[in-house]
């Protein structure tokens, strides 16, 4: 692939404005900006509510969309720096995953990745910032039960399209939201 064609490709792999905040903060910790106690505590409310607003049906994206700039508002300007130099991918996330714990890794990825992942498979990319050999464990093709979401591979892609991979994408894996809330949580313990 030419190297526009690959930067377009790479575009759609992006992760979402929520799932990065979601797994920098837990990155931050392996940096000199890691988020100190008085930040847990402004975060934890946010992080908490964002869980309440993926669990619903009737959450609009402006609400979404609030939630996460009052989230990025609540980190410094060095952190803010360092998360974009970070330039995550769905690597990270499976990194952050394991490391707070949630079993299953690739097996509980929400929808919105799978289709990443999937999508990267088919188009012969790996997405943003994995070299060679930096395939998906466990992936095979057809993957219509992952993580123990039966969905036709049409449904899935209709969902996504409602609900995900434009930016709104509020299918953050619940584990996940619970494991940034116990992240948190063990920080404002720490005073």
């Amino acid at each position: 692939a030419n190297p526009a064609q690959r930067g377009d490709v790479q575009g759609e792999f992006s992760l979402s404005r929520e799932l990065t905040m979601l797994i920098s903060t837990v990155k931050l910790d392996e940096t000199e900006y890691s988020i100190d106690s008085t930040q847990a505590m402004e975060l934890l409310p946010l992080w908490k509510a964002f869980k309440s607003l993926s669990e619903s049906d009737t959450a609009a994206s402006v609400e979404v969309e609030a939630l996460v700039n009052q989230i990025e508002e609540t980190m410094t300007g060095g952190q803010m720096e360092a998360i974009t130099a970070m330039q995550l991918s769905i690597e990270d996330v499976a990194a952050v995953q394991e490391q707070l714990g949630i079993e299953g890794g690739f097996g509980d990825m929400t929808p919105e990745m799978q289709a990443t992942v999937q999508a990267a498979r088919q188009s012969g990319e790996r997405g943003p910032g994995s070299g060679p050999g930096g395939g998906v464990p466990g992936g095979g093709p057809g993957g219509g039960q992952e993580g123990g979401v039966e969905m036709d591979p049409s449904a899935r892609e209709t969902a996504m399209a409602e609900r995900g991979v434009d930016g709104s994408g509020r299918r953050i894996n619940p584990a996940l939201l619970d494991g940034i809330i116990e992240f948190l949580e063990s920080k404002t313990e720490r005073v």
